[in-house]
């Protein structure tokens, strides 16, 4: 494909049948191409001064749940003497396991 300085495709030779053939696929197009084809269409928008783009609104639909705590704690007695100390407490909770949200207090 040949595009202009706005990105636009002004020329070239698309694939036949308009489909990128399996040999030019990354390792991790399989995957990827799945977590597309989950994606509702129908609300897409055509992108202005681009017909081959579409806009199509995305939702998440990410339902796992994490709880993180960190705390970090610095001491400088001198210029040359100085300490931290980190510590992270992480739990993943699946939403039936929710009985109430968890006190971050």
């Amino acid at each position: 494909m040949v595009r202009d300085n706005g990105g636009r495709i002004i020329g070239g030779q698309p694939f036949a049948n308009n489909t990128i053939p399996r040999s030019q696929f990354s390792r991790n197009a399989a995957g990827f191409l799945n977590i597309l084809g989950r994606i509702d269409r129908s609300p897409g928008v055509q992108v202005p001064n681009t017909p081959e783009l579409l806009r199509i609104p995305y939702q998440d639909t990410y339902t796992f749940q994490k709880n993180q705590k960190v705390a970090r704690v610095d001491w400088v007695k001198s210029s040359s003497i100085q300490c931290f100390a980190h510590s992270a407490s992480i739990s993943h909770l699946s939403p039936s396991s929710l009985v109430q949200p968890p006190d971050l207090g």
